[in-house]
């Protein structure tokens, strides 16, 4: 989460802070697509990866981030990771997770896994640079008069999932 906080923060994937972080997913990312943690393929770090790699503007589907962030691995097959979420489905329906031995079953690799798969977890704010326009224009077309003071504001936001 901590590339979600830099990208937030207003980085971008050209700073060094973004480019280390995303050498450490490079270099950890195992052969199967998967992120570890305690030595085992998980589905929550996995998901994690992808939701961080997402925020810094790539696309996990192609190896290309991994090839900015750690061009040593330029020519080592690249899986994706979604592929191996989707890999560690069940059938009941449920992502199976190395947690699962604890009862009852984990839900949070579910959860999480879906996340990862939408490549994303929170709404962002996105401008809705529409309403500014229609707002210019009405600006405009009212050359000798003052627009209404709710036309007068500036770009609107709006919630709008990303991704």
């Amino acid at each position: 989460m901590a590339l979600e906080a830099l990208i937030a923060a207003g980085a971008d994937a050209t700073d060094d802070e973004v480019l280390d972080v995303l050498g450490f997913y490079a270099k950890n990312q195992q052969a199967s697509g998967a992120w570890q943690s305690f030595g085992a393929d998980d589905p929550n770090s996995t998901a994690l990866g992808i939701i961080g790699i997402t925020a810094a503007g790539f696309d996990v589907e192609s190896r290309c981030w991994r090839d900015t962030a750690d061009p040593s691995a330029l020519g080592v097959v690249y899986v994706s990771p979604t592929a191996w979420i989707r890999s560690q489905q069940e059938p009941d329906g449920r992502i199976a997770s190395p947690n699962d031995a604890f009862p009852p079953i984990n839900t949070f690799a579910t959860s999480q896994s879906v996340e990862g798969l939408l490549q994303s977890w929170l709404p962002m704010l996105v401008p809705d640079w529409r309403m500014h326009l229609r707002a210019e224009a009405l600006r405009n077309r009212s050359a000798g008069g003052r627009a209404p003071p709710e036309q007068t504001r500036g770009p609107r936001l709006r919630l709008r999932r990303h991704g």
